[in-house]
């Protein structure tokens, strides 16, 4: 995959917002590269070009989404601003991989390690060249293939990450069976730059209130001997931004059975999925760590904006792929975690902990987007300085729980022998090495054909024998709570 530069003069367009350039400075820093949902699709028995069908497909998906137009002007400073690119050579943002995987474990080990990997690429020519690529891995004679959408997290989030395979799936099943090579043409030309959806913080109303700004600000500023004292919480390995940026994925695939099994028992006891992981996580990461090492936890869970949006904001862009998330943070106390420690221990403790989860999420979502650390972004006037000032200092917590949720899939006319084409069987999410938590637990789910979380950490800050720990734990957990109706033996 060549990855020239696409336009030598671009224009520059609307500036980059603070949570924008939250991360595009973090990327010219090379302390968060990308992020990456990943698909499954059938290959329709029909169809006679692969890769010129996927090339006319995605071609249609970027035309139809302004943010997959542009690249990042001055990305090396605080006034970055999206840039119009007059032409994408869609072959520079398509990488193909095949691979002789003999058995579906291997094939999965080996989708995990493409995937990690690709998080250690810095996006070059920003100026120039959009940056997001598709890696499509096919194995031999098999009738699929994976397609990874890798992209900067200054343009998307993981929800858009999951609309781009929707975008895709439809455009696949659009093109014409027969499509060859020579009928497709790589090159896109926009003369005109795209209208581009508002930022978030235009599109969304932030009101912050004197005493949030207060707090934030003392909290930001005041030496720690001013501050109040706080239980440490395990959270891995300080922040090293020397350390080498390796990214690790273990995946995890409950059946769809199971995964009903869970989503009925979080229902039946006032949880939710999301809440119920943190929780079953807790006591796995609990009981594998010690109380000489670890008296307390904290995770985070990151919140979808769209709902929060202006009236007013562009409805002709309202749905189109941008970034429009925030998080709230969980704190697990030395109390519920000793309890979680102690053999006795019951699923009542597993409940206590998904409701107060849940809690924790509505609250936060009664509030917003009233105090929100989101809305204080822009007020950093140096966010290099920000991000070095991380450096050598503790993580916030040990775990975040992304979940994209339900990957809902475009309905297709099946042909005469039943085929669905382009049909998605599995999707993984993944994020890169994170600087804020430890470990990445990000979910998504298909109809009919179970939940995959990806497990995201980097190497060295974790040990990988506690992931691995922590993720028989949660099969194991979710296998009895399926087939006895109880998580803790």
């Amino acid at each position: 995959m060549t990855m020239a530069a696409e336009s030598p003069k671009p224009k520059a367009l609307r500036r980059l917002c603070g949570s924008e350039l939250f991360s595009s400075t973090r990327h010219h820093m090379g302390i968060y590269r990308a992020v990456s949902v990943s698909a499954r699709y059938s290959i329709p028995s029909q169809t006679k070009d692969v890769e010129a069908t996927l090339t006319a497909a995605l071609g249609d998906v970027v035309k139809d989404q302004p943010l997959m137009r542009v690249g990042i002007l001055d990305e090396d400073t605080n006034q970055a601003a999206f840039s119009h690119l007059a032409e994408i050579n869609l072959r520079n943002h398509m990488k193909w991989v095949t691979t002789s995987a003999t058995t579906p474990e291997e094939y999965e080990s080996r989708i995990a390690k493409i995937q990690g990997d690709a998080h250690e690429a810095l996006w070059p020519n920003v100026a120039t060249q959009a940056p997001w690529r598709i890696i499509i891995v096919r194995p031999t004679e098999k009738q699929y293939l994976d397609i990874m959408f890798l992209f900067h997290h200054g343009l998307f989030d993981g929800n858009a990450g999951g609309e781009f395979h929707q975008h895709l799936q439809k455009a696949l099943r659009a093109q014409t069976p027969s499509l060859a090579d020579a009928d497709v043409d790589p090159i896109l030309c926009f003369k005109e730059p795209p209208e581009l959806p508002e930022s978030l913080e235009d599109a969304v109303p932030f009101k912050n209130t004197y005493m949030f700004v207060a707090k934030a600000l003392w909290e930001a500023k005041a030496p720690d001997f001013l501050q109040p004292h706080k239980t440490p919480v395990w959270a891995g390995k300080p922040v090293d931004y020397d350390h080498p940026h390796i990214t690790r994925i273990k995946p995890l695939d409950f059946s769809p059975d199971v995964l009903q099994s869970l989503l009925k028992g979080s229902r039946e006891n006032g949880s939710t999925l999301t809440c119920t992981f943190h929780a079953l996580i807790l006591a796995s990461i609990s009981r594998r760590t010690s109380a000489e090492e670890a008296q307390a936890f904290a995770s985070t869970t990151p919140i979808s904006l769209r709902n929060y949006m202006r009236k007013d904001v562009n409805q002709c862009l309202k749905n189109k792929m941008r970034g429009l998330v925030t998080s709230t943070s969980h704190d697990h106390s030395p109390t519920a975690v000793s309890a979680l420690r102690q053999p006795g221990a019951t699923d009542d403790l597993i409940w206590q902990t998904a409701r107060r989860v849940k809690a924790d999420l509505a609250k936060k979502a009664e509030t917003l987007p009233v105090d929100d650390v989101i809305g204080l972004v822009s007020l950093i006037k140096d966010l290099f300085a920000f991000h070095a000032s991380k450096n050598n200092k503790p993580r916030t917590g040990a775990w975040e729980i992304s979940n994209l949720g339900v990957l809902k899939q475009q309905d297709a006319t099946a042909t005469d022998d039943g085929e669905q084409g382009w049909e998605i069987l599995r999707a993984m999410f993944s994020n890169g090495a994170q600087v804020s938590q430890a470990i990445g637990f990000n979910m998504i789910s298909i109809p009919g054909k179970g939940l995959t979380i990806g497990i995201s950490w980097q190497e060295g800050i974790v040990e990988d024998t506690l992931i691995t720990g922590i993720g028989e734990d949660l099969l194991e957990f979710a296998a009895r709570w399926h087939e006895e109706g109880r998580f803790l033996a």
